[in-house]
């Protein structure tokens, strides 16, 4: 007697009863609440990640969190409140960013370099940070993708293409962070470029 697809049937009731195994023994160590929580902390982070995105601030991890709480959902804030924050401690974030650097996988040519563009920053020559920057990273990705070779690679094309595979937020198709901003009003210090 034909059974009319009951074997297939079988088969997907047996895939979702062991998917829901697999999610019972994983949610077992789950206090009550958990989930919601996490849900939360998941939405906070998101909205963080918004807002700075909208005041022009990509997220780093000399950026105080904890402090920038009572202004998360208000980007004029935000923004004001990163920029006191760098003017205040820009000699202590440097140090801290020196001694990460320390332990990149890159060549001292590129650390001394990255060293230099933030003394840039912090003077105030904030065009110039880019105009060090970019032609050590065009040296640094011809030693590490073309085993430092100059002919035949003027446009980097494995660089474009890895380039074009960078998320993009869904604002004029930019990276995110990335807007052009200008200093907010009443912002005193020549740091504060975001």
């Amino acid at each position: 007697m034909p059974r009319f697809g009951l074997d297939r049937q079988d088969s997907a009731f047996s895939q979702i009863i062991e998917r829901q195994a697999r999610i019972a023994e994983a949610s077992k160590g789950l206090q009550p609440g958990s989930v919601g929580t996490a849900a939360r902390q998941l939405a906070r982070h998101a909205r963080r990640a918004q807002v700075l995105d909208e005041a022009g601030w990509l997220p780093h991890h000399s950026m105080p969190f904890a402090r920038m709480e009572e202004c998360t959902l208000d980007v004029d804030a935000v923004r004001q409140f990163l920029c006191q924050h760098y003017d205040e401690r820009w000699s202590d974030v440097c140090r801290e960013i020196e001694a990460r650097l320390a332990d990149y996988n890159i060549d001292g040519e590129a650390k001394a370099t990255f060293v230099e563009a933030m003394n840039a920053h912090g003077a105030g020559f904030f065009r110039s940070v880019c105009r060090v920057l970019m032609p050590e990273i065009e040296r640094v990705s011809r030693v590490e993708l073309y085993e430092g070779k100059l002919k035949g690679i003027s446009s980097l094309p494995l660089l474009r293409e890895l380039a074009g595979q960078l998320p993009i937020n869904g604002r004029a198709g930019r990276i995110p962070g990335t807007e052009p901003f200008p200093p907010p009003v009443g912002a005193s210090s020549r740091k504060c470029m975001g």
